[in-house]
């Protein structure tokens, strides 16, 4: 075979070998290179349609050329200051909102020392078209083998959404709906912030100031009336805050204000007594002119309380003094009201405990027929057989039971020994008598309370006009529409209706013409100074006068003297109770009145 050339070379040469094998690396090299640029070139446009088409903002800090880059969508958005003369910190901050660049500042140093696993921050930024809005900013940091700082990169996230609704969920969780006051949980936490931060240099006055008879505010003219009148009282009451005081909505009717600066008595009373004074000028309601007092419980931080906790419970003992000792006024906490809490919650959970294990016993005091001089019913008492202190009265319980709602189960089970007791009698022979039994505001407002009386009189089978049902003015009035129409449905059971304590709290006698009422009970007040008062004696006769003329029997409680009587008969009053006739006695010593029936 002949030889063949290729370029001046032997192509059997060894250097045409050499060159022909060089050749097909090149290719190969050329043709990897080739799909290395266009395997680059598809992932630099994944890249960049990613980077493009994402919400979030990829940003990338080249420390050692000082070069900082950020998306475009983003760039476009935010209105990127490009000027060249500012630095890279300084392109950033003048994005910031200036509450949050020291936040955004501190964050990234705390990372770049090594005090963060990695950098987040939460912060505002500005945008050209929306003004600020929140981003969360998070990053890692690339250090070179000697551990330099060389490079950062992370990303921008828009999060201002979901701080919009952070924000509701906190007014929600921190802030009363009706006034926009913060709540109690905002208190607590704000305080507890406060205090830890300025415990040895802090020191304010906090006042609890509850309306007084609110209840009846809601109860007569209606519940969205009331809530105007809590915002007006909310509004009254932010005109006494200075710049570094709080007010804080904590119940129904109950406000606390925090005043900073206050470290004394003399100047916290000069300060509850000026608000005292605002709130005894009426407010104006839809054209209503209503008055509304307020009670003021105070105490100082630190002495009545280093935490919030305390400081909030002694402050509360105070102002329920405030209540107990009249009403529109103030109280400092001290440690005579801490003891009567405590005793007040050893009373209470002893009254429990005399609930579920039945301590309780029924006197009935009688009551006379002035005419005919015989016994023509009793009342039924309740009294608490405590297993160590003998006999309670109820003066010193029922106040309690009634605020703890204990009152529902002793009524129950004074309505229903009570009737129990009357029929007894007379299946033992003795002539019919009616038995009054008295009913709280609490028993009366409760939705099955009729049921409860019907049940009650099924069980005993009692008749009902042997059954007179007893209320006070203040019962009556606490819910008057319903508590009338709940009247009116026991008088067409045939139960008796009695007006107790006349003449000690709303009631006028024109206003009874509209309730239906069988008898009314004048009060001991009256009745104590008979004789010794001409005043007392004319009341007396007219409230009896003008009570029959509207056909209403009347009863004299409390009644002692004999000349007591004497002027009660002489006035026409019907029936008599009192010492003068005898005191409350059990159901065994009753019967020997019921002998001379």
């Amino acid at each position: 075979m002949g030889r063949y050339l290729y370029n001046g070379v032997k192509m059997n040469s060894p250097i045409y070998q050499e060159l022909a094998a060089t050749e097909e690396d090149i290719k190969s090299q050329y043709e990897e290179l080739r799909k290395n640029q266009k395997a680059l070139k598809i992932s630099e446009e994944r890249y960049r349609l990613a980077v493009e088409g994402a919400n979030d903002a990829l940003w990338d800090w080249d420390f050692i050329n000082n070069k900082f880059f950020i998306s475009d969508k983003w760039k476009e958005e935010m209105g990127y200051i490009s000027n060249s003369n500012l630095s890279i910190i300084g392109r950033i901050t003048r994005m910031l909102h200036c509450d949050d660049v020291n936040l955004a500042m501190d964050a990234l140093k705390e990372y770049l020392k090594g005090n963060k696993p990695y950098y987040m921050c939460e912060f505002r930024m500005k945008y050209k078209e929306d003004g600020y809005r929140w981003v969360l900013s998070r990053g890692k940091l690339l250090r070179d083998e000697k551990g330099v700082a060389i490079r950062m990169a992370g990303s921008l996230s828009d999060i201002t959404d979901r701080k919009i609704y952070e924000e509701k969920i906190k007014k929600m969780a921190y802030f009363d709906r009706l006034t926009n006051l913060p709540n109690f949980h905002y208190f607590q936490e704000n305080m507890n912030t406060k205090i830890e931060k300025n415990k040895e240099y802090f020191n304010f006055a906090l006042l609890l100031i509850d309306i007084d008879n609110f209840r009846n505010i809601n109860d007569t003219l209606g519940h969205k009336f009331g809530d105007k009148v809590l915002k007006e009282v909310s509004n009254r009451l932010k005109k006494f805050l200075d710049v570094d005081d709080n007010i804080y909505r904590t119940g129904e009717d109950e406000f606390l204000l925090v005043k900073s600066c206050i470290g004394n008595k003399k100047n916290a009373s000069d300060f509850a007594e000026s608000i005292l004074e605002y709130f005894r000028n009426c407010i104006v309601v839809d054209k209503h002119e209503v008055y509304t007092n307020v009670s003021i419980g105070i105490g100082i931080y630190p002495q009545d309380g280093d935490d919030v906790f305390t400081l909030f419970k002694n402050v509360d003992s105070a102002m329920y003094s405030a209540k107990e000792h009249g009403k529109n006024r103030y109280e400092f906490f001290d440690e005579d009201i801490y003891n009567r809490i405590l005793q007040r919650s050893y009373l209470e959970i002893n009254l429990r405990r005399a609930v579920e294990k039945n301590e309780f016993i029924l006197y009935y005091q009688p009551q006379m027929n002035l005419k005919t001089e015989s016994i023509i019913g009793v009342e039924a008492l309740i009294r608490w057989s405590h297993p160590k202190e003998g006999l309670i009265p109820p003066g010193n319980f029922i106040p309690l039971a009634e605020s703890t709602g204990l009152i529902l189960p002793m009524g129950k089970w004074v309505l229903k020994n009570a009737c129990l007791q009357n029929k007894f009698w007379q299946k033992s022979g003795y002539k019919p008598i009616r038995i009054a039994v008295n009913v709280s505001a609490l028993q009366l407002q409760q939705n099955d309370f009729i049921n409860t009386v019907r049940e009650v009189l099924e069980y005993t089978d009692m008749d009902p006009k042997f059954l007179e049902i007893e209320i006070t003015e203040s019962t009556l009035m606490s819910s008057i529409e319903s508590n009338v129409e709940k009247l009116i449905m026991l008088k067409k059971m045939g139960i008796k209706i009695s007006l107790d304590d006349f003449g000690t709290g709303y009631s006028s006698l024109s206003y009874l013409k509209k309730l239906p009422i069988d008898t009314l009970k004048i009060d001991k007040s009256f009745i104590d100074d008979i004789k010794n008062s001409v005043v007392d004696d004319g009341i007396t006769g007219e409230i009896i006068q003008l009570a029959h003329k509207m056909k209403i029997d009347v009863i004299a409680e409390g009644v002692e003297k004999y000349e007591q009587v004497k002027f009660l008969k002489t006035q026409e009053c019907d029936k008599i109770q009192g010492y003068v006739l005898s005191r409350p006695v059990p159901s065994n010593e009753v019967e020997k009145y019921l002998k001379f029936i």
